[in-house]
């Protein structure tokens, strides 16, 4: 990058900043084509507005789904936990959310209703952790 763009990058937002190296750095590395994933990725993690198609991404099947999962189960299928105990600490410890919506039952059961408008579920476990899950 040119001096004088970083001058005016480091002088602007720091956020937008963290983004740009966040982005240059991939693009060295990994190419443009990945970086532009990874900032979309990030962007629907964070934010919501980027394509979420970006995000890691597990498959359950829609069987398990149908009759309901487990909040902890679904926890730890979508490989945010290693167990049911370190997802009931997740969820008792506040850091869980399904789609936005904190989780806070332990016991909840999740079905058909908690799919987002594209019929998929985005698991948050603490602060940047994130699993879009697809049924399959």
């Amino acid at each position: 990058m040119p001096l004088d763009e970083i001058e005016q990058i480091c002088s602007g937002d720091i956020n937008c900043a963290k983004e740009r190296l966040a982005f240059e750095v991939t693009k060295i590395i990994h190419g443009e084509e990945k970086a532009v994933g990874a900032r979309e990725g990030a962007k629907a993690a964070f934010s919501g507005e980027g394509d979420k198609t970006q995000l890691p991404t597990a498959e359950i099947s829609r069987a398990e789904l149908e009759s309901g999962i487990g909040v902890l189960s679904l926890f730890v299928k979508a490989g945010l936990c290693s167990s049911n105990g370190e997802a009931r600490r997740l969820v008792q410890g506040g850091g869980a959310s399904l789609n936005g919506e904190k989780i806070s039952d332990a016991n909840a059961k999740i079905s058909k209703e908690n799919l987002d408008g594209d019929g998929e579920i985005v698991l948050k476990a603490g602060k940047k952790k994130f699993v879009r899950v697809v049924f399959n």
